[in-house]
C-alpha cells in the first residue's frame, strides 16, 4: 500500500539519489521522496544543450544520467534505511527483463517504500502492461505516464496492478542559440495548465 502522510512528492530528477536536508527544499512538506531515474547499467549525460530557459519555466534534456542500479544501492541504501520519508525509486528499464531484475532487487533494499516507472513518449497500452506487471512484486508500484497520454494509458497501468498514476513533466522543443532544436521536459510555472 502506498500512503502519505503529505499529498506532494518531488518529480524523478529533481532532488538527488536520496533525501537530504542540505536541500534547499523543506522536505517536511513532501509526503514522499522519489529518487533521480535509475536505470539497471550506467547512463552518462546527454551531450549539448542539457537546460535551455524559455518564457515562464525551462527546458531539460539530461539523458538520465546514473550509475547504475548496484552502485546507487551501494552508496544510498544505508540513507533510504534512515529516511524520515518513504522512498520511492523511480526506475529506467530497457525491457520487461531490466524492470523485472531491478524489482526483485530492491525489495530486500530496507527504506525503499515503492518504486516508480517511467515511460518513454511513444509508449503504448501494451508497453505499460507489460512493464507494470514485470515490476510488481513486493513493493507498490506507480505509473509516470507521459502528460498528453495519461487519461488513455492509465486504465491500462492500473489493470495490470499500478497502485497509483503519475503525470510526468510534458515535453516540448526549444531552438538552440546556434541553430536546430533541443527537445526534453518542460518544467515551470507557464505549464502548470497543461
Amino acid at each position: 500500500d502506498l500512503s502519505f502522510s503529505h499529498p506532494l512528492m518531488n518529480a524523478a530528477g529533481t532532488l538527488g539519489f536520496a533525501p537530504d536536508p542540505r536541500l534547499p527544499v523543506d522536505l517536511s512538506k513532501l509526503g514522499a521522496f522519489l529518487t533521480n531515474p535509475i536505470s539497471l547499467a550506467p547512463r552518462t549525460p546527454a551531450h549539448g544543450h542539457r537546460c535551455l530557459l524559455c518564457p515562464g519555466g525551462f527546458l531539460l534534456h539530461t539523458g538520465y544520467p546514473n550509475p547504475g542500479l548496484s552502485a546507487v544501492i551501494k552508496r544510498y541504501a544505508q540513507r533510504w534505511a534512515r529516511s524520515p520519508l518513504p522512498v520511492i525509486v523511480h526506475l529506467l528499464g530497457q525491457g520487461a527483463d531490466d524492470l523485472r531484475s531491478m524489482a526483485r532487487r530492491l525489495e530486500s533494499v530496507p527504506g525503499v517504500s515503492g518504486l516508480e516507472l517511467g515511460f518513454p513518449k511513444e509508449a503504448n497500452g501494451e508497453l505499460v502492461e507489460i512493464f507494470i506487471r514485470a515490476a510488481c512484486g513486493e513493493l507498490p508500484v506507480i505509473a509516470r505516464l507521459p502528460l498528453d497520454q495519461a487519461a488513455a494509458l492509465a486504465p491500462f497501468a492500473l489493470e495490470a496492478g499500478a497502485a497509483a498514476v503519475s503525470l510526468g513533466a510534458p515535453r516540448g522543443a526549444l531552438p538552440l542559440p546556434g541553430g536546430g532544436l533541443a527537445q526534453g521536459r518542460l518544467y515551470g510555472p507557464a505549464f502548470f495548465p497543461q
